[in-house]
């Protein structure tokens, strides 16, 4: 026991004299790639504002099925703070891309500063930051996933300590899916290009079937482990998985009775994210950079395959084989929740996947070469995509500022609270003819595109709450949802002017209706 305590003590410490530099580098980075978000606490187009200042996740949290996040909010005494939660995330990411690294000898400090730099100024990142009250958790989660594959090492043992190290990858990747479940995705795909590592090694066949089979049974004993977490967690806060995101139909008949459907689905999802998403990028030209990308991965890999063929032609096979597996590994987690589809957020995996074909490319070799101009140009893309989305999210936020203060001064000139002592916003800030869509705003993806958030009523509420005490500094009584709710199917709303026409303010049983646009539901 001990000389395992001591040995994991020493590895953890060659670790940090060997990267603290790269981790540091990764929060230069972030910092400046980012600065226009942490500066002006700038958020997204969803839920970003609606916890600006303190959140502790709670019974939602766990309804999702990420029971631990409250934990870690609580380590963080639920400060929500841009800067130094944007930090933390820069911190979790070069970590995490640090121990991808040394787990595959790189190496290439270029391949290294390449690899740091797509996997944190990227539209995933960016997308995730936005979400600052969060970010921290999931990020935690990439880390997390991440460690689960470095604890299974490249030649496992046999018995019980092949048995004990997939138990403890299997904790570790269940609680990082207790903090969000899409790195699933990462962890998978990692074990798959490991294996693809141990073929262009010529690793002997019982190497290969001992590390397939410690990856496959760390992978098992997480799902277990997730489940039993998540079951223990809802019963102890006397509450039920969500219907949301087709939470409440996860279960081991869905999975499988869904399979051959969600492996259909796991390919469309990673063509639609390569070709049809651009890998969230939106500016001129992306959609040769996506194709570009593409079209050099496949390249290389098919070089890879042709270099192992020639002198071990089953292990190329097997090779090939995973290459084409490579996509569900990536999209696992829509095997998880059947019929899921995977967003900004949930792509990170698909992100390493391309990642680690460079990886496993031979140095000094014509396709590296090749495939490195190819991520550079994608880095080059994904770096203004990133900055452009910060001046969308800036400008957004400044117009609906604008206009809500406006508004809250007619509303004050128009008798509130004496006439109403409620009031409800009707519609949402990006379709009134005062708010300013720049070019920016267009070609921004719409996390970013803040002004077009949700017209539920429940959302529409919190998010107009959000605005008036987050950017406004004014606290305005909101009437509650269920009334909402009825004004926007009535008439009168129906037969309102937008704001700030005469008569787009005015008293409706009792409530003072603001119709901001006509696009309210």
């Amino acid at each position: 026991m001990f000389g395992v305590i001591k040995s994991v003590k020493e590895e953890i410490g060659r670790f940090v004299r060997e990267y603290y530099r790269f981790i540091f580098a990764g929060v230069l980075i972030g910092t400046l790639t980012y600065l226009l978000l942490m500066a002006g606490e700038l958020v997204n187009n969803y839920d970003g504002i609606w916890h600006p200042s303190n959140f502790v996740a709670g019974n939602w949290e766990i309804a999702l099925g990420r029971p631990f996040e409250r934990y870690l909010d609580r380590a963080r005494f639920g400060v929500v703070s841009s800067v130094l939660n944007s930090c933390m995330v820069f911190i979790f990411i070069a970590a995490a891309d640090a121990l991808i690294l040394d787990r595959f000898e790189n190496k290439d400090r270029f391949s290294a500063f390449l690899f740091l730099l797509l996997t944190i100024a990227c539209p995933i990142t960016g997308e995730l930051l936005s979400y600052y009250y969060l970010a921290v958790n999931y990020e935690c989660a990439f880390f997390l996933s991440v460690l689960a594959f470095v604890v299974i090492p490249g030649k496992p043992a046999r018995g019980a300590v092949l048995w004990g190290r997939a138990a403890l990858g299997g904790l570790i990747l269940a609680f990082s899916m207790s903090f969000y479940q899409a790195y699933i995705g990462v962890t998978c795909v990692l074990f798959v290009s490991f294996v693809m590592k141990l073929l262009k090694e010529d690793a002997k066949k019982e190497q290969l079937l001992r590390y397939a089979g410690a990856a496959f049974l760390s992978i098992a004993f997480g799902g277990i482990f997730y489940l039993g977490i998540v079951k223990v967690m809802l019963l102890r806060a006397g509450t039920a998985l969500a219907s949301y995101k087709g939470a409440d139909s996860v279960s081991l008949p869905a999975i499988a009775m869904g399979f051959p459907a969600s492996i259909v689905n796991c390919y469309r999802q990673f063509i639609d994210f390569v070709f049809i998403n651009r890998f969230d990028t939106r500016l001129e030209f992306s959609a040769v950079m996506a194709i570009l990308t593409a079209v050099c991965a496949l390249l290389s890999v098919a070089f890879e395959t042709w270099r192992l063929f020639k002198r071990n032609k089953s292990g190329a096979c097997i090779f090939a084989a995973l290459v084409l597996i490579m996509p569900v590994a990536a999209c696992a987690v829509v095997i998880i929740a059947v019929g899921n589809t995977v967003t900004g957020l949930m792509a990170m995996g698909i992100l390493i996947g391309f990642l680690m074909i460079l990886l496993l490319s031979e140095p000094g070799g014509p396709n590296r070469k090749i495939y490195t101009v190819a991520l550079c140009v994608a880095a080059w893309f994904m770096l203004h995509q990133v900055q452009n989305d910060q001046v969308a999210m800036k400008e957004g936020m400044n117009a609906t500022r604008v206009l809500t203060e406006d508004v809250i001064g007619d509303l004050f000139e128009n008798g509130y609270p004496t006439a109403a002592d409620t009031v409800a916003f009707v519609g949402r800030a990006a379709e009134n003819p005062r708010f300013v869509q720049s070019g920016a705003f267009g070609m921004a993806n719409e996390y970013a595109q803040f002004g077009k958030w949700s017209t539920d009523p429940r959302n529409n509420r919190a998010t107009w709450y959000g605005i008036t005490t987050k950017l406004c500094g004014t606290f305005i009584n909101l009437c509650p949802d269920d009334i909402y709710a009825e004004l926007i199917d009535s008439d009168r709303v129906a037969g309102m002017p937008v704001y700030p026409e005469k008569g787009s303010i005015a008293v409706i049983d009792g409530i003072m209706v603001v119709k901001v646009s006509d696009l309210y539901r």
